[in-house]
């Protein structure tokens, strides 16, 4: 299975510091919160995660692949800390990683709207 290591990701430009817009910090909030989901009760949240596997596999093609077998495998490693880095991140390939993100459905639209609210209200948008 191709994996990815940090040190690696340069080849890809995904070690460059991402971009901070709207988009960056809501879903960094709303991973966040996924992290927190994680923590109480990973058995849902990693269940969650492995039943979109399959779906996100048939919409994605080149790089998208290798990153999705990198989620695959941290998931199915149980790799709690690397999962960590990916959700909360502030790196270009933490970020990209969260745009491929396998935990839709993790949050319910209560959580998700206050945390979009939340993001909209703390950063004061041009």
């Amino acid at each position: 299975m191709p994996t990815i290591d940090d040190e690696e990701c340069c080849d890809f430009q995904l070690m460059k510091p991402a971009r901070k817009g709207r988009k960056f910090y809501t879903s960094l909030a709303l991973h966040r919160l996924v992290l927190d989901h994680l923590h109480s009760d990973p058995e849902r949240v990693l269940g969650v995660a492995v039943r979109n596997m399959p779906r996100i596999a048939g919409n994605v093609r080149g790089f998208g692949k290798v990153m999705l077998d990198v989620w695959a495998q941290t998931i199915n490693d149980r790799d709690l800390d690397r999962l960590s880095v990916f959700l909360t991140g502030e790196s270009g390939y933490a970020a990209e990683m969260r745009n491929l993100t396998p935990f839709a459905g993790v949050l319910n639209d209560v959580e998700l709207r206050a945390v979009r609210e939340r993001v909209n209200r703390e950063r004061q948008w041009e």
